[in-house]
């Protein structure tokens, strides 16, 4: 899975949008579109590591990357969304968003606590 993200992160690295925010903070959402097997059985924390490894530099020869260190996020959303069966096709379908990371727009919390 890892290489398949690397790969299509090919297109990204020639955009100078992309490279601008190497180093910057980001917000990332994962969307996972999956048959109702995978949607009962997938756990999203698996899903967003993976996703995170991918669009991370593992190496100083690592050219394929949109984030320098996966500290770089700071929200970080998971969707999960049964996708419709196709009676010819048995795959899974994934989308993924990066922003540059805006401080002023602030997340409101419900409730807060100690578990």
């Amino acid at each position: 899975m890892i290489k398949k993200i690397k790969s299509s992160l090919e297109i990204y690295n020639k955009n100078p949008e992309f490279l601008n925010i190497r180093e910057e903070l980001v917000d990332v959402a994962i969307v996972i579109y999956v048959t109702k097997l995978r949607y009962n059985r997938q756990d999203l924390d698996n899903v967003a590591k993976i996703v995170l490894d991918a669009l991370t530099k593992r190496d100083k020869e690592d050219s394929d990357y949109l984030l320098k260190d996966d500290s770089q996020v700071v929200r970080l959303l998971l969707y999960k969304k049964q996708r419709k069966e196709l009676p010819d096709a048995d795959t899974s379908q994934m989308s993924v968003s990066i922003r540059k990371h805006d401080s002023s727009k602030e997340m409101n919390l419900v409730s807060y606590g100690v578990i």
